[in-house]
Formats: C-alpha cells, structure tokens, sequence
C-alpha cells in the first residue's frame, strides 16, 4: 500500500462524532463485498443545505493501494479553526468526498507496496475502477455488476450537481482532465479539449505550482534539520 497505514479511522462514524460541528456522514452504497462507501460532507453546520455555497466533489483511494488521498478528509477536519485557508474553504463552500471508493481493494493491499503485486488496486472482482467510467467517446465495456462502486459513485455526482469534481490518486504527481482520449483514440499528437479546457488548464497550473512550491520548502527545511542534527 503506497503512502503507508491509514487505518478505519478514516472511514469510521467516529470521525464524524468528533468534529460534528463541521462533518456529517452518509453512504453512496456498497462495494462488491459489502463495505460501505462513506460519504463525507465538510461544511460548517453539515446538517442544514448549503444556499449560495458552490458544491465541490472529492473522491479518494480509487485504487484501493493508493491510501494517501484519504489523508485529505483528516487534514480538512483537523486543522479547521486552526489553519485559516482551510477554515475559508469549509465556510465559504460545501465539500463532499468519498474517502475510499475501493474499500476492498483497500483491505487486500500491504503497507509499503506501491507496485500493486497483493492485488490491492483493483476492487474484489479483480477490476479497475478508474477504467469502468465510460468516456466522451466509448461505452465503458465493464460488466456494472463488477463495479457496484463506479456505478454508486456516478449516481451520486448526478445526484449532488457539483460545480467541479475530481479523483485524488497517488504515485506520479499529475494533473489529468478531460479529455485525454479522441474520436478516433489516436494516442499520439492529438488535443482533445473540452468545454470548460480554460478552467482545467488553469487549475492544473495552479496545482502545478502549488506543488513545487511545498516540495522547495520541504526540502529546505530537511537539508536544515540534516545540517542541525550533525553539529
């Protein structure tokens, strides 16, 4: 499992019992071996509807090896009061993520294998969740019965009506949006540009350099503490 042990805690009702003033929990539905898919909706008074606030869609751990993106749901939850941007983005707007789309595959992976060989990536029925969405252009060709879990999570974010949406994956640090395929699924030299191509292109630099920057301090300060701890 890459990105190291996370534990229950991340989809347990118990995390919503502690921060109630900022969480509350729900299910989209099941997995194929009948684990819940929690939802968790971040909003100050998470009870009550959202007027004038814009709804923003997370979904984590859809390949049940890639844990760190359940990491995001604590850290909005835990620093809130505390850290001003995140408490800004729980008032200001009204987020739901889905922790872990492949529980599953989840309880199958081993921590610290980031290769997949314990068949962690994929759900109980041996799938690719990311590869069951069907595309601009194809059908997915996945039997929905196989994939109980894209099939839940599609009916929630036409349910929910988010203004944007996106998957937290771990490995390669990339910043993928549509489309990445064309009518004729040329693999090479072709730009398949939505609607909104603007927005994504720009949110994609924003993440870009938003990264780079953390990864500057981050190294800054381990080279600090290296040349402190050999004095």
């Amino acid at each position: 499992m890459c990105g190291g042990a996370c534990g229950d805690v991340y989809e347990s009702p118990s995390l919503a019992q502690k921060y109630p003033h900022v969480a509350g929990l729900s299910t989209v539905g099941q997995s194929v071996e009948g684990r819940q898919l929690w939802v968790m909706r971040i909003a100050r008074d998470p009870d009550r509807k959202s007027l004038g606030k814009p709804k923003f869609g997370y979904v984590g751990n859809m390949h049940g090896n890639e844990a760190v993106s359940r990491q995001v749901l604590v850290c909005l939850l835990a620093r809130y009061g505390e850290e001003e941007r995140i408490t800004e983005l729980v008032n200001g707007t009204d987020v739901c993520i889905v922790p872990g789309m492949s529980p599953d595959g989840f309880e199958r992976s081993t921590e610290g294998d980031c290769s997949g060989d314990h068949s962690g990536r994929n759900n109980a029925k041996n799938k690719d969740l990311s590869g069951g969405f069907p595309d601009q252009f194809d059908k997915s060709n996945v039997d929905p019965a196989d994939i109980p879990e894209v099939m839940e999570v599609m009916r929630w974010i036409q349910e929910m009506g988010f203004v944007l949406s996106g998957g937290l994956h771990g490995g390669t640090l990339v910043a993928s949006y549509p489309f990445d395929d064309s009518a004729s699924h040329e693999q090479e030299g072709h730009y398949s540009p939505s609607a909104d191509d603007g927005l994504f292109r720009q949110l994609a630099l924003v993440y870009r350099e938003c990264r780079i920057i953390r990864q500057v301090v981050f190294l800054r300060n381990f080279i600090i503490e290296q040349e402190t701890c050999s004095q």
